[in-house]
């Protein structure tokens, strides 16, 4: 018989300026009904919330599930490939998104969960948060170097949050979608409006620094004169000829053969070094995934250059990290682009407690590099 999570009666709204659209909502918990195997239910401890990076918030005993059961990389995480899953049922998993079948997987072995902390066997000496780095919620909304830390579930503090976390009908904060304003945005592709007119300030007059001066790149010159029509006038400065002090240009075609080649070119690709540098070395090699302690897949994205050579000759029964020419064939796109790659190799990445998918435009950028040969690094595309 499937056990049911008890009905429910409180629900609890929280506003905060730490997500878009300023509303969150915790999952309704139990207190009225008591479990004699899991001790009393103390409704104010179980939902106070802590406050972790990427601007993420979440009740005290769920961030202690995520981080101690997979924190998005291992263990009971959807992201967690074979290597890394130490042995949890593949399905179980406990991470902070999506909230409603993790919270009742949890609670539907919410004894058997308690026991495993309680005698030591969970989590494994060599899966927790603190062997992968990334365990560091707060007390506090600012993240003061001075508030409280979430205590570790291998402490006795650590273990009465999870406890009463569980007596309590795990309670949850929730996100519908990580809002778009959290996303990093590559400047170069979008104005401060983001409507891509080029009007920073959004006010319509092209002044883009927003000054009022009408210099709208801010360089210092003045905009062209107008005449009484409208019309820009024809300016005083010479623009060739013989009184210009610039050589004329024969009409025979005499010269043509000195003429510079304006034919466009096409701009040279991206290298692995401009992508690190850009966002692949933030969005990614962040502790707890692939910086040098962790390397999960044993992909350490710590340099540039040994992270590139990585990529071109490393992966695992999830394929090639990348195949230079096929996007399609290589497991790094496949993770960035799809929700939840062939095989049992987790789900995209990065996972949501660290940001998120990355924009579709850094997307199709990683795409382009490696649709080109991945160069990088003096290597030859």
């Amino acid at each position: 018989m499937t056990a049911h999570r008890p009905s429910l009666f409180a629900r609890i709204a929280l506003a905060t300026p730490l997500v878009a659209g300023g509303v969150l909502s915790c999952s309704d918990f139990q207190g009225s009904e008591s479990d004699e195997a899991l001790g009393e239910c103390d409704e104010a401890q179980a939902v106070r919330l802590v406050y972790g990076r990427n601007q993420t918030v979440a009740v005290a005993g769920q961030a202690i599930a995520h981080d101690s059961c997979g924190a998005g990389s291992y263990c009971h995480s959807s992201a967690a490939t074979e290597d890394f899953r130490f042995g949890a049922e593949v399905g179980l998993d406990f991470d902070l998104v999506p909230i409603p079948s993790g919270q009742d997987a949890i609670w539907e072995r919410r004894h058997a969960a308690l026991t495993a902390v309680e005698d030591g066997t969970m989590p494994p000496p060599d899966a927790s948060s603190h062997v992968f780095g990334v365990s560091d919620w707060r007390f506090d909304r600012e993240r003061s170097p001075y508030a409280d830390k979430l205590p570790a579930l291998e402490t006795p503090e650590g273990r009465e949050i999870f406890r009463n976390w569980l007596a309590c009908n795990t309670p949850a904060v929730t996100v519908d979608e990580i809002p778009t304003w959290l996303l990093p945005i590559d400047p170069a592709l979008a104005d401060q409006m983001g409507d891509g007119d080029g009007d920073g300030d959004g006010d319509g007059d092209g002044d883009g620094d927003g000054d009022g001066d009408g210099d709208g790149d801010g360089d210092g010159d003045p905009p062209p004169a107008e005449s009484d029509t409208g019309e820009a006038e024809p300016s005083d400065t010479p623009t060739g000829g013989p009184e210009s002090g610039e050589a004329e240009t024969s009409p025979t075609g005499a010269d043509d053969a000195e003429t510079e080649d304006t034919t466009p070119q096409e701009p040279p690709g991206e290298t692995w070094e401009v992508l690190f540098a850009e966002f692949m070395a933030a969005s990614c090699g962040g502790a707890g995934c692939h910086d040098s302690a962790t390397a999960i897949g044993g992909l350490a994205l710590a340099d540039a250059c040994a992270s590139h050579t990585a990529l071109l000759t490393g992966g695992g029964n999830c394929g090639r990290w990348v195949v230079p020419g096929n996007p399609d064939g290589s497991f790094l796109i496949q993770k960035v682009e799809q929700a939840m790659p062939p095989g049992n190799c987790g789900a995209q990445m990065p996972p949501p407690w660290a940001g998120g998918a990355l924009p579709l435009h850094q997307q199709q950028r990683l795409r382009d590099w490696v649709a080109r040969g991945a160069p990088g690094c003096d290597s030859v595309p």
